[in-house]
């Protein structure tokens, strides 16, 4: 069991905690009601879709080698190393992926039955076609620099929506903008964890943002992802889609300065990079719980 738990990255499993919380507690915020039942099958249908993209992404970096160019080894980039050590085979690895997605698929499938329309449907097929794709079969888009985009997409905007469409049978604008500062997060995840991967990406010609602008250049880019989450709470915040309170969120302002200046500092330096990879995924959870809690105080008051 340990093996396995190391192998589907369990950790990391707040990458699909935050956007059901955050579109689960704003469909609080507007009906009043939540029901834990769907909440709870949303959260462990998305967990195992996120297993199976982890366990399937593992494999296909087996194939194309990637993973065993990586030297840069640490908790946060260069996957499990399950296949490499030799703790599990790459058959089993693989039969792992495709069971927790069939898992994942059927809990879409039932809520997609329980639920008005075929919303939670086309969500689940977005997400299972990115499960595949992402490092198999011909598209392989994580070799091809859409990546960060997919994960993005799948772990934010898409997310939210659907643990919120759970609770209100219906997609609203505010929906659609909570998803926004959730994707920027987990894409920023992604994004510095790929800084202590680049030289085995560019060896496996694994075309991330890091390998396309460069790392030196790509610090930008995660400067940017940083300022655009904020960006996407505040002015949602004072126009009147988020609730006021959601400007407590802000407050991890300091831990995000925090990071970037540790990023421009150490991009390059392995293993100096890690403390900001570390938290850059407390980051993302802290701020996501924070959104979310802020949409539950403000119906309680």
């Amino acid at each position: 069991m340990r093996r396995w738990i190391k192998a589907i990255r369990a950790p990391f499993f707040t990458a699909s905690l935050v956007p059901v919380v955050v579109g689960t507690s704003l469909a609080y915020l507007h009906t009043g009601t939540v029901n834990l039942v769907y909440a709870l099958l949303c959260l462990t249908g998305l967990i195992s879709l996120h297993a199976s993209v982890n366990l399937l992404n593992d494999y296909g970096d087996h194939i194309t080698g990637n993973d065993w160019y990586n030297k840069n080894i640490s908790p946060f980039n260069a996957g499990s190393r399950s296949i490499q050590n030799g703790e599990l085979t790459p058959r089993e690895v693989l039969i792992g992926g495709i069971i927790t997605l069939i898992l994942g698929s059927l809990a879409g499938l039932y809520l997609n039955y329980v639920s008005h329309g075929n919303v939670i449907l086309i969500l689940g097929l977005i997400g299972v076609f990115s499960v595949l794709f992402y490092t198999l079969g011909p598209l392989r888009l994580g070799y091809r620099g859409v990546g960060e985009l997919m994960v993005g997409v799948n772990f934010g905007i898409l997310s939210v929506l659907g643990a919120y469409y759970l609770q209100a049978n219906k997609i609203t604008l505010p929906a659609i903008l909570a998803g926004i500062p959730v994707a920027l997060l987990i894409t920023a995840v992604l994004y510095i964890n790929e800084f202590p991967d680049h030289y085995a990406d560019k060896m496996a010609d694994k075309r991330t943002l890091i390998v396309i602008l460069g790392p030196d250049k790509a610090r930008v880019g995660f400067y940017i992802i940083i300022i655009g989450t904020y960006v996407s709470i505040f002015l949602p915040a004072i126009l009147g889609e988020f609730t006021t309170l959601s400007l407590i969120s802000l407050i991890t302002i300091p831990l995000a300065i925090k990071i970037t200046l540790h990023l421009r500092r150490y991009y390059d330096k392995f293993p100096d990079i890690i403390p900001a990879n570390a938290r850059t995924v407390q980051l993302h959870l802290i701020t996501g719980l924070l959104l979310g809690l802020s949409f539950i105080t403000t119906r309680l008051l």
